[in-house]
């Protein structure tokens, strides 16, 4: 237990983990905030993730069925950038490669906006593979 605690306690000190009082306020969400949106909102995301998503033959041949978690970045102009799958289907690195694919083919998204100014933002999303 207490070697866990050394391992959680550096990951803290590493440089990268370090916030600048400006980078703490940019993280804040202020009242003169607008979210990043996928253009048609979430049910236009889940529409336009169902028609250009292919599920891979080799899981369905195999019957995987399985969630991989996807991370990106929304840049300042609506483009998607930096795409990451951060939690993978079991035994189907198809599935994630599809997902990874799928994602960075999205058209541009409505940046965040801060104070009137398009910013950076971070998403991660869940995509589900399962035959109904």
């Amino acid at each position: 237990m207490r070697f866990l605690f050394v391992i959680l306690s550096f990951q803290f000190l590493m440089p990268g983990n370090c916030w600048s009082q400006e980078t703490y306020r940019e993280t804040i969400r202020g009242v003169n905030e607008e979210i990043a949106s996928f253009p048609g909102g979430r049910e236009g995301m889940n529409e336009w993730l169902s028609a250009n998503m292919c599920y891979p033959q080799e899981a369905i041949d195999y019957g995987i069925k399985g969630k991989c978690y996807v991370s990106f970045m929304i840049e300042p102009d609506g483009s998607v950038a930096n795409v990451k799958v951060i939690k993978r289907v079991p035994d189907c690195p198809e599935c994630d490669f599809e997902a990874k694919y799928t994602i960075s083919s999205m058209p541009k998204w409505n940046p965040q906006k801060l104070d009137g100014n398009a910013v950076k933002s971070y998403w991660t999303i869940p995509i589900n593979f399962g035959i109904n």
